[in-house]
């Protein structure tokens, strides 16, 4: 008789233990899912890129300059335009590069468009050469300088 009654405590004491287990692991999945002191919270998505125009500004130390030329070099430029001045504008997967003309003076001469304004810094421009008004006579490019500003 004591075998018979042996074989359903064994199974209680088995079922038990089941319980137990599983009442153990399910409170450490909780435990870990749901800690505030968790690193990882909600994951926001990188910003979306803003396209828009940059500005390109020259300073000449010159009041004769008939033409200027810059070279714009960066992540991706989808167009350029000469602001304010004649010109001409080439654009390429890896800048543009632009001639002003006319009666230049020291601001803004041409803008170029990017598809992130946010990555502004990561643009250069550089005065290649410039051109006496009367005479078309090459300048020396010694104080020259161009920047471009968001």
């Amino acid at each position: 008789m004591a075998s018979v009654l042996a074989y359903p405590v064994r199974m209680v004491n088995n079922f038990v233990n089941r319980r137990v287990l599983a009442a153990a692991a399910f409170a450490a999945v909780l435990a870990a899912c749901g800690s505030e002191g968790s690193s990882t919270g909600p994951v926001n998505p990188p910003p979306t890129p803003t396209a828009g125009w940059l500005t390109l500004q020259v300073n000449t130390p010159r009041t004769d300059d008939g033409a200027i030329q810059l070279s714009v070099s960066g992540p991706g430029v989808d167009s350029a335009r000469i602001v304010g001045y004649d010109g001409f504008v080439t654009v390429s997967a890896t800048g543009a590069d632009l001639i002003a003309t006319g009666n230049m003076s020291n601001g803004t001469v041409a803008q170029i468009h990017v598809p992130n304004i946010a990555r502004s810094a990561e643009y250069q421009v550089a005065v290649v050469a410039a051109a006496a008004r009367d005479t078309y006579a090459l300048q020396d490019l010694n104080g020259y300088r161009a920047v471009i500003v968001h």
